[in-house]
């Protein structure tokens, strides 16, 4: 049985796709597999430059299939024939790849008979799949494995590995990592906070962690394998059990790996100073925080568990142990009242000298899968864009550090 796992492009292009890694590692036993990461092999055909690529555009996203397809038609047939060579394609869907994917996969069905599809990805919940493919909900080493097994299932849906150091190291040996900065880790799945304008942590049914040996070790086993330094992790969280957390930085420590690595951190007031100086020391270069808000009201009705004191406090300590951090805002919230969006300006502009950049401003979308949109919320794009360009120009008259690219960044046009 062959079975190729597909990343369709647009893509974000900093780490290869860790999930699809995953699922290599458990069924290439039993199953010839193999990843096929066309996102990197398209934007190196179009020859775009990264904004081009990663911009949200809906007539880019719309139109990039058949400009591929008649711009570059020799590769495009080449890769549709080698695609009719496998039994299974596994494709991974998120928002701005589906309509590639979708048509791609058509292209593969009028070639060839024999060649089954199957649905897997974050995009998935927020379709009405009506297609005879197979369609995969959730995490996809199990049902992956099911159907190498034979299995004649079309529908799967959430079935979770428990104990995930019985998964292999990954190995990347699929990906060309000489294109990528960062290597990407999972430490852990799920996510121990139920933020009400957040999708993500609805991707899996349970919170699980790999153990701080396992983490550490496969990081060893990467190092020598490819002797490259930067590690992004990408789960929702590093910080959801600080013994783990402790744990694996002395392991970083006593090993001696010299590595740099970077993480998403919520804001915790049992979070000391001599844990972030430990980070550091473990080789932490950076961590992304979810402030979203200066209103106390608002991170309240968000479900952020932290109050504007606590976010403070947990700021102060971050800089006195020199640790690098960047904040995320999010303008628009349904609840947000002008006061409120005050509040997040005066809270930026006291804790300027403390907050070493803001990594992104998003204006409020409610997501299909997230608790709020169950709310109906209403959203006023006027007073949203008002506010958005009075942030801009407020973070701009204050010098507080930025990226203007990540402005908005997540909100289509």
């Amino acid at each position: 049985m062959k079975i190729a796992l597909v990343i369709g492009p647009p893509f974000w292009l900093k780490t290869p796709h860790i999930g699809l890694e995953y699922i290599k590692n458990y069924i290439k036993d039993r199953a010839s597999v193999e990843i096929l990461d066309l996102n990197l092999y398209f934007y190196r055909l179009w020859g775009l430059n990264q904004k081009e690529w990663l911009s949200l555009n809906k007539e880019f996203e719309n139109n990039l299939f058949e400009r591929t397809k008649e711009r570059f038609k020799e590769e495009f047939l080449n890769l549709v024939k080698r695609l009719t060579t496998y039994d299974y394609l596994g494709f991974s869907l998120f928002r701005r790849n589906l309509n590639f994917s979708l048509k791609l996969a058509e292209e593969v069905k009028k070639s060839s008979k024999n060649t089954q599809i199957i649905w897997g990805g974050p995009q998935i919940r927020e379709e009405e799949f009506t297609t005879d493919d197979i369609i995969v909900e959730g995490e996809g080493e199990l049902p992956l494995s099911e159907i190498v097994n034979g299995s004649s299932n079309r529908r799967f849906s959430y079935q979770e590995i428990e104990d995930l150091d019985s998964l292999k190291f990954s190995t990347f040996e699929d990906y060309d990592l000489s294109s990528y900065k960062w290597v990407p880790l999972l430490s852990n799945r799920g996510c121990i906070k139920r933020c009400k304008f957040c999708s993500e942590w609805n991707l899996y049914q349970k919170f699980r962690q790999h153990s701080p040996r396992y983490t550490a070790e496969l990081i060893e086993s990467l190092i020598k394998r490819y002797n490259l330094p930067y590690f992004s992790f990408q789960n929702s969280l590093i910080n959801a059990n600080l013994v783990w957390l402790e744990k694996f930085c002395k392991l970083i420590i006593s090993k001696k790996l010299k590595i740099n690595w970077e993480a998403q951190i919520i804001i915790r007031k049992d979070m000391e100073v001599g844990l972030f100086r430990l980070m550091k020391e473990a080789g932490c270069i950076n961590l992304f925080i979810g402030l979203e808000s200066g209103s106390d009201k608002l991170l309240e009705d968000m479900g952020k568990g932290f109050t504007v004191s606590e976010a403070q406090e947990f700021f102060t300590k971050l800089k006195k142990a020199e640790l690098m951090f960047e904040v995320s805002i999010i303008v628009g919230y349904p609840q947000e009242s002008e006061e409120d969006f005050k509040k997040t300006l005066e809270f930026l502009k006291k804790n300027k000298k403390i907050i070493p950049k803001i990594a992104q401003v998003s204006s409020f979308t409610p997501y299909k899968n997230s608790l709020i949109y169950k709310e109906n919320p209403k959203i006023e794009p006027s007073l949203v864009n008002r506010r958005l360009k009075k942030l801009v120009k407020f973070i701009e008259r204050e010098k507080i550090p930025h990226k203007k690219v990540f402005i908005d960044n997540l909100r289509y046009k």
